[in-house]
């Protein structure tokens, strides 16, 4: 009982270990709110941040290119 109230913080420090950078971390949590409490499905959470990554660097790019 004691390990199964442990498990969930474990690896959400886990998680924030390995994301490491300090610019991905608002991502990370704005994901883990949404798959929570929101009660949206994680593969629906995953194709929607993939799609925000891939316009944030396409705009990126063109600014880098302007």
């Amino acid at each position: 009982e004691i390990m199964g109230g442990i498990l969930p913080a474990l690896g959400f420090a886990i998680t924030l270990t390995v994301i490491g950078k300090r610019n991905l971390i608002p991502f990370f949590i704005i994901g883990f709110f949404a798959v929570m409490y929101l009660g949206l499905d994680t593969m629906a959470v995953a194709i929607f941040a993939t799609c925000v990554a891939l316009l944030m660097n396409l705009f990126r790019m063109k600014e880098e290119a302007a």
